[in-house]
């Protein structure tokens, strides 16, 4: 049994990532991911799919894979480059719950290990879009905003 609880629209809030990796990915891996998440947020993984695209290389395919949580979504997408894939992170959720951006970041880096390159950047939105913290490259947190 689910246990719901009720919570203000002011609750909502949303990550956004993007990621450089090699130019590969395992989709076992996003999903991974995904699990993990919806773990950190205290969500349950509803459902997920993939949806497959041609990218610029014909021996490739792009992807957005898509999960509904409990407490919200989370979607990712790949964009093949040359010699990379970046991987653009959206998850949103409504509760009282924030994830640390150094503890996402800690969290890509076991996900994808040496197949990580970089972390272009991770931001913490509230509900009116204004950004809550932010991490930056180097692994420091560069911004914390209160209300």
């Amino acid at each position: 049994m689910i246990n719901y609880k009720f919570v203000s629209h002011s609750n909502i809030k949303r990550l956004i990532s993007i990621i450089k990796l090699n130019n590969r990915v395992k989709i076992n891996k996003i999903t991974y991911l995904a699990k993990k998440i919806s773990k950190t947020l205290d969500s349950n993984l509803i459902k997920s799919y993939i949806i497959y695209f041609p990218s610029k290389d014909l021996n490739k395919k792009d992807f957005t894979y898509i999960a509904i949580i409990s407490s919200s979504h989370i979607v990712i997408s790949s964009y093949s480059e040359d010699d990379s894939l970046y991987l653009d992170i959206d998850v949103a959720w409504c509760s009282d719950k924030i994830i640390n951006p150094n503890d996402m970041a800690e969290l890509l880096k076991e996900t994808f290990g040496k197949d990580l390159r970089k972390i272009l950047t991770i931001k913490i939105y509230d509900y009116l879009g204004n950004m809550m913290m932010a991490f930056s490259p180097d692994g420091m947190m560069i911004a914390e905003f209160s209300e």
